[in-house]
Formats: structure tokens, sequence, C-alpha cells
């Protein structure tokens, strides 16, 4: 019913997490708020990337995403700029804590991918076309498991 569902989805995707995390006993540490952060702003350049995508099938079933209540791209492209920007300092925060293993390789390796999703983001606020929001939701699609892949291996 509103285009806040992306932002709506996005405290829920995020929430889980944490409450896995305080259910171990635990404390919430710098690297689950992290965990929460990354889930939380990681959907933005991916879900906008969709909704440009899928924006026909979403106006023809009703859903208003900002792709339908704005059909220039302009306020997606910027949510997805905003969300991949975001997403980097929040990513790094793991290297912060304590039972880092590695910071600077897993600093390397994060502000990598952060960097790479947030140029895709600029490219597709940009250039508000398929060609550019194709490449966005790749990447977006890797994004999670690499960047968790490597926060594990430096939690070894």
């Amino acid at each position: 019913r509103t285009p806040l569902n992306t932002a709506v989805g996005a405290v829920a995707g995020a929430i889980p997490m944490l409450m896995g995390w305080a259910a171990t006993g635990r404390p919430l540490t710098l690297t689950a708020w992290s965990l929460a952060g990354v889930l939380f702003l990681w959907q933005f350049p991916h879900f906008m990337a969709i909704a440009w995508l899928y924006r026909r099938d979403y106006a023809k079933a009703g859903h208003r995403m900002l792709t339908t209540v704005d059909p220039s791209g302009g306020r997606a492209g910027a949510q997805a700029v905003l969300g991949a920007a975001l997403l980097i300092p929040v990513s790094l925060m793991p290297a912060l804590s304590p039972t880092s293993g590695s910071p600077w390789f897993y600093t390397a390796w994060a502000l990598g991918l952060g960097v790479g999703q947030l140029a895709l983001a600029i490219r597709f606020a940009l250039q508000r076309d398929d060609a550019a929001a194709r490449p966005l939701l790749k990447v977006s699609l890797l994004y999670l498991p690499v960047w968790m892949a490597f926060l594990l291996l430096v939690s070894l």
C-alpha cells in the first residue's frame, strides 16, 4: 500500500539476526549490530534494482513501489546509492572488534565489495535503465554471502 514497503521489510529482515544473537545469551556486540545494519542497508540497492527491473509487473499488480510512484527512477536510484554508501562503514565495523582475527584482510575485502556495489548503484542512479539495474542486482545477490564468508573467515 505504500512505497515504504522496502524500508519496513528491511527492518523485518534485520531484526531476526539480532534476536538470534540475543538468544545465545551473549551481549549484542559491534559485530552483531554490524550484521543487522548490513542486512538492513543491503536491501535498498538490492530491492531498488528489482523494483526497477519489474516496475511494470508491480504496477500491473497494484504494488506501490518507488518505481511505480516515481517512474523516472530518481528516488529508487537515490535510495540505492544511499543504502550502498551507508553499507560501507557499517560493513567495516567488525574490523574494530577485539575478536577480529585479520582486520586488514577483512577491511580490504569488505571495502572492495562495498565500493564495487556503490559504483553500480551510482551507475543505476545516473542511467536509470535495465542495463544499469541488472548488474546491480547481480552484485547485490553475491554481496551478502561473500561478505559473510569473509566475516566468518576472519573470526576463525
